[in-house]
């Protein structure tokens, strides 16, 4: 998903950083690439609010200008580093979930964002339940071919799980399995389709640094017996799980 600045935007800040006083409709559309007819609606609204004058039909920036034009600027950039790092950090947990917070926020700050930013973000997503934090319960791991896979299951971070664990390992250990045990907390996406969708297509199109990093760093999904793969562990459901194993 390509990001299209505002035209009021572009042609303000053509303006602003030529430092010209006199303005050019043919320059700034050349430069900015919008059309003739769109940067002269704009610069006929820009004389109506005061920030352009016409004199001897040359148009000037005025006093106004260059009060409002640096705070125009300032405000759309905060605004659109907040929604560049809403879609790679949504992204980046659509695609890569479940992920360590710290390979997550590591990951955010090399693209610039600030640890304070990313942390009001992972909040507000927490609160809105768009984002999850899990156990991820590492109990070994089993052969498959030539591969080592690593097994255990995921459990809401309150959840009771010692029965859980005890016949999880009693089944792989009648399978012979490479005993480890350990836990950590991870982070999972759950957002809807309407965040999900532009979020995933940002980090897979313009965000390949990170799909790359994430990629190397991401923790191993755990297998296990289906039933108990990235679900929440209730009363009900773990005594359910139990009678299957």
């Amino acid at each position: 998903m390509s990001h299209t600045r505002p035209a009021l935007l572009l042609v303000v800040r053509d303006i602003h950083d030529k430092m010209k006083i006199a303005v050019s409709c043919d320059d700034i559309a050349k430069s900015t690439g919008l059309s003739s007819e769109e940067v002269g609606k704009i610069l006929d609204l820009l004389l109506e609010k005061g920030m352009l004058r016409r004199f001897d039909g040359v148009l000037y920036t005025t006093r106004t200008f260059e009060r409002i034009a640096p705070e125009l600027i300032s405000i759309y950039t905060g605004m659109e580093s907040e929604e560049s790092l809403e879609l790679a950090m949504r992204g980046a947990l659509m695609i890569y979930s479940p992920l360590r917070e710290d390979t997550l926020k590591r990951a955010m700050r090399d693209l610039g964002f600030s640890e304070k930013e990313v942390d009001d973000l992972i909040a507000r997503d927490l609160a809105m339940k768009h984002l999850k934090k899990v156990r991820a319960i590492h109990i070994g791991k089993i052969r498959n071919g030539s591969r080592l896979v690593p097994v255990g299951f995921y459990a809401e971070l309150d959840a009771e799980i010692h029965a859980v664990m005890e016949k999880l390992l009693e089944y792989y250990r009648r399978r012979g399995f490479i005993e480890e045990i350990f836990e950590e907390e991870l982070l999972i996406g759950r957002y809807p389709p309407e965040i999900a969708s532009p979020a995933r297509a940002y980090i897979k199109k313009e965000r390949i640094e990170v799909r790359n990093r994430l990629r190397i760093h991401a923790p191993p999904i755990l297998s296990s017996p289906g039933f108990l793969s990235l679900t929440s562990l209730s009363k009900d459901f773990r005594q359910a799980s139990l009678s299957s194993l």
